[in-house]
């Protein structure tokens, strides 16, 4: 029978979906020591209890974006979730990949170096909508703060900069996991990380921090949400990739296998387009 992994104090689930091979390498796992297939990360779609989001449709997707474009402003992680929806738009037959911009930025609010704050780019390719994210590269509450105090001093020169009637959205972060490599399907509860654990090395516990303050501030700005929140029980899903010997960890469990769970943001977008929540 059909599996299903149920979540509680949720309401959504996960279940299978047409499986297609993740595109990771596993050096630690792979060959004949490999543990478990790769495939099974993609076995499992979110599926909401309460409302039904459309199927993936790229010529949908352009249709209801029109001339505009999206410009997304963000880390690594943010760089996967662009090229996600990149690839799906191409891959399906989509025309309209090259409206979807990234500008790569680590602290967004300010500009340091080759990497443009969110409005610096804002200026530079005048987008219709932009989306932004941010939170592994800050270290405190304090970082989160000054970033949301900066663009809070920026909004009215984000609608000016773009000579257009932007919508701004706030992505939460593509959440990490702890000990990553040892899970092996979805899990039914959010992974509990304790402050200071020692695993912990890149401060995972401080993404759900981050991302409360973010969701609140943000909307009393007024921008759209986009919550990444069902990444949280895929732990599964992370490349393995090995680091460099001087570094602290063996494994990467922020980045996400691609093709993978982050399609779910190509949907989430592709229904907030339908519902016209951007516009």
């Amino acid at each position: 029978g059909h599996k299903l992994v149920t979540y509680s104090g949720n309401n959504q689930h996960y279940s299978p979906a047409g499986s297609h091979a993740c595109q990771c390498d596993d050096p630690l796992q792979g060959g004949a020591n490999l543990k478990f297939n790769v495939t099974n990360r993609e076995m499992y779609r979110w599926v909401p209890r309460h409302c039904d989001l459309l199927a993936w449709n790229s010529t949908q997707f352009c249709h209801l974006l029109g001339s505009r474009k999206i410009l997304f402003v963000g880390d690594s992680t943010m760089q996967q979730t662009f090229a996600t929806l990149v690839s799906m738009i191409m891959h399906s037959g989509g025309g309209c990949a090259e409206q979807i911009i990234m500008g790569r930025s680590d602290h967004v609010a300010f500009t340091l170096k080759s990497r443009l704050s969110a409005l610096a780019y804002v200026m530079k390719y005048q987008p219709d909508i932009c989306i932004i994210a941010f939170g592994s590269h800050q270290s405190d509450e304090g970082d989160i703060l000054d970033i949301w105090g900066k663009i809070s001093l920026q909004l009215e020169s984000f609608r000016t900069a773009s000579h257009k009637n932007i919508t701004l959205v706030f992505k939460s972060q593509n959440p990490g996991h702890v000990n990553c490599t040892s899970a092996k399907e979805p899990i039914p509860t959010r992974q509990v990380i304790i402050p200071h654990e020692e695993n912990d090395l890149f401060n995972y516990y401080n993404q759900r921090i981050f991302d409360n303050m973010s969701k609140n501030i943000s909307t009393t700005l007024g921008f759209k949400l986009i919550d990444m929140e069902p990444l949280h029980y895929r732990p599964d899903a992370h490349p393995y990739k090995k680091l460099l010997p001087h570094k602290r960890a063996a494994h990467d469990c922020l980045h996400y296998c691609m093709p993978g769970p982050l399609d779910v943001f190509s949907h989430i977008l592709l229904n907030m387009l339908h519902t016209g929540e951007l516009g």
